[in-house]
């Protein structure tokens, strides 16, 4: 069930990226397959928590399909009633790559895949997951909702819930813990796509993107983030997100990527605490803009009440219980 759930995340994330960037690149579409999961599966989750069947995988399936289909409606918008142009049949980017940039490309399929086969051998067992993170994903498993308890640690009740949900999402389709570290290491890959997309942006070359990419993912603390639900791997994908919309609008001035950048920013700040110290640098980003004449006070202010909705919607839950 884990690999059907995978596949309908898959062609939304292929619809958003057709509809979003009018092009299919393999980074792109990374980057889109991981707003697809973070998002959607929040939506899922919570709704699985007031129905009262958080443990029941085929529920699961049941509603990821119906909010896969809303979406697929919404981004296809027959009607042309949210876009105003028709969902094109996209081009397919494949540039020619020089033999610089498949060696370098190469070395970063083989840091990838050796950091998927190391996650393969034993479940996620660092200390600060197994005292935080995971008793918490089990015992809303035992209960059937997102309910709170008298914990061992009160961090279990404290922290932030989104990571912990990807965790949740991979264990309740597969049956396995071999499959937690699943989500963290799509967290890498997107990392390695966001660093490539923007240094692309601020007119780096391919060479030296791919050459930053491959840099940033092999960085020891990096890559055992991997390995652990703390989260510091999930956050920077999220945070690399924002800077990636923002940049773009600042190039493009599409609506659209402020949209994008303001629920990503929502849903970083219900993943972890760390997230926080971001936001006075979005903060910041945005009255850049203003200054350069780029956004303007009403945009400005559409995209802050976009992000307060955003994190009422997909990070405020467990705010709430803890009030």
């Amino acid at each position: 069930m884990f690999f059907f759930s995978v596949f309908f995340y898959v062609a939304i994330a292929f619809l958003l990226v057709v509809r979003y960037f009018n092009e299919v690149r393999a980074s792109r579409f990374i980057i889109s397959l991981f707003i697809t999961i973070s998002a959607l599966n929040i939506l899922v989750i919570q709704t699985l928590h007031f129905l009262r069947l958080l443990d029941n995988p085929l529920t699961y399936l049941f509603v990821q399909v119906f909010l896969c289909a809303l979406c697929a409606l919404l981004l296809i918008d027959p009607k042309k009633k949210l876009f105003k142009t028709p969902l094109n049949w996209p081009q397919v980017s494949c540039s020619k790559i020089s033999w610089v940039e498949g060696i370098l490309f190469f070395f970063l399929c083989i840091v990838l895949a050796g950091v998927f086969y190391v996650g393969t051998l034993s479940p996620i067992n660092n200390s600060d997951s197994l005292q935080t993170h995971l008793p918490r994903m089990f015992y809303w498993l035992q209960h059937r909702s997102l309910i709170s308890w008298y914990p061992t640690a009160a961090t279990q009740l404290s922290y932030p819930v989104n990571i912990t949900f990807l965790g949740l999402w991979a264990f309740l389709l597969s049956g396995s813990e071999m499959y937690l570290f699943v989500p963290m290491w799509l967290s890498l890959v997107a990392i390695a796509a966001l660093v490539f997309e923007i240094a692309l942006l601020l007119g780096a070359q391919r060479e030296a993107a791919i050459t930053a990419s491959l840099v940033a993912i092999s960085l020891p603390v990096v890559l055992m983030q991997t390995y652990s639900y703390q989260g510091d791997a999930f956050v920077a994908a999220q945070v690399l997100c924002v800077i990636f919309f923002l940049l773009l609008y600042s190039t493009q001035k599409k609506n659209t990527d402020l949209v994008l950048s303001a629920l990503v920013m929502a849903i970083a700040l219900g993943s972890k605490q760390t997230a926080i110290l971001f936001l006075p640098i979005y903060l910041l980003s945005l009255l850049l803009l203003i200054l350069g004449k780029t956004l303007n006070f009403r945009s400005f202010l559409n995209t802050i009440l976009l992000a307060i909705l955003f994190f009422g919607v997909f990070s405020s839950l467990k705010f709430v219980q803890n009030l």
